[in-house]
């Protein structure tokens, strides 16, 4: 009798932990790290007829591997041109948060044009997905879906592979 009341005693006191707040443990991994963008992938469907336009991987540039973004306390949003402007222009700051559905959300105030001058995705981040995080990579989808002239829907899917700084 004595083991049944101390396995229900047991099993009563590992079923009373406290429950993790998803998105706290997401914040925190974001804001423990400095991130920069490694590789990109984009695809085009065309939702009308369930065709791939295309479906495309880049490696980021090296000018763009050298561009911080980092996540900081009181949702401050930072990111830091090393490439494209000389090392005194300031970061660029805006705001982030998190939705309860891994939404990750971040905003400029404003933005500079790409160095290089080669079509870039925009990383002002906007509205993307987190698909991974963990401490040393952090993987964002964007979706944006548009209509054609002749009607047909379009979905853009932009995979964004970050890796942390250290």
């Amino acid at each position: 009798m004595k083991q049944l009341y101390f396995l229900i005693l047991l099993s009563f006191a590992l079923s009373c932990h406290k429950k993790n707040d998803p998105s706290k443990n997401l914040s925190s991994v974001l804001m423990q790290h400095s991130w920069y963008v490694s590789e990109i992938k984009k695809t085009l469907y065309n939702e009308s007829t369930n065709t791939v336009y295309h479906d495309t991987a880049y490696l980021a540039e090296d000018c763009l591997r050298q561009e911080i973004f980092r996540f900081l306390k009181d949702s401050v949003f930072e990111r830091t041109m090393h490439c494209a402007f000389p090392e005194s222009l300031p970061p660029i700051h805006g705001k982030w948060y998190l939705s309860g559905d891994s939404m990750l959300v971040s905003n400029y105030l404003h933005s500079y044009p790409p160095a290089s001058g080669y079509p870039t995705a925009n990383f002002g981040f906007g509205d993307c997905k987190i698909l991974e995080i963990n401490d040393v990579q952090l993987t964002l989808l964007r979706m944006k879906w548009f209509y054609t002239l002749n009607g047909d829907k379009h979905r853009e899917e932009t995979i964004l592979f970050c890796k942390s700084k250290k």
